[in-house]
């Protein structure tokens, strides 16, 4: 099933279809398109749904190579494409939290972040419990970015 499809926002909301977003403005409509790329198979669209790393630099005050921060959103953009062709699907896309950091030891300004868990069910394992995969979004200047822990 399609991300468009299927999303949980705090309680239980669910979407029966979204409207393509030609840049996203919500946090949710992000998290569908950069999923929705990556069903698609479209690398291109899904890092530019990621935060590169000016911005992350402009952010944290952690020192990071900047070969490192790309090649780590790029593995885990294909990783995730891959397992989409090998057929694993969206079970629940629910955002569990939005929070605002102020600035301090580790942020160099206020971070507005928010995290999803995204439940993936895998074909032919059993009715248990599906995987799940946290997934972070910051706030960079009016749009939502997802960031992959380095």
């Amino acid at each position: 099933m399609r991300a468009s499809a299927l999303i949980t926002v705090a309680v239980v909301f669910w979407c029966s279809s979204a409207v393509a977003v030609e840049a996203p403005v919500s946090v949710q409509q992000t998290a569908i398109a950069l999923l929705d790329a990556l069903q698609g198979q479209d690398q291109a669209t899904a890092e530019k749904l990621t935060i590169d790393f000016e911005a992350w630099k402009a952010i944290s005050k952690r020192a990071l190579d900047p070969d490192r921060h790309r090649a780590r959103h790029r593995d885990f953009l294909r990783q995730l494409a891959a397992e989409f062709r090998r057929g694993i699907q969206v079970e629940q896309l629910e955002l569990k939290d939005v929070l605002v950091l102020p600035a301090g030891i580790k942020t160099r300004r206020e971070v507005v972040m928010a995290v999803f868990h995204l439940a993936l069910r895998i074909p032919g394992r059993d009715a248990g419990k599906p995987v799940v995969v946290p997934l972070l979004f910051l706030q960079v200047d009016g749009s939502w970015k997802l960031s992959v822990r380095d």
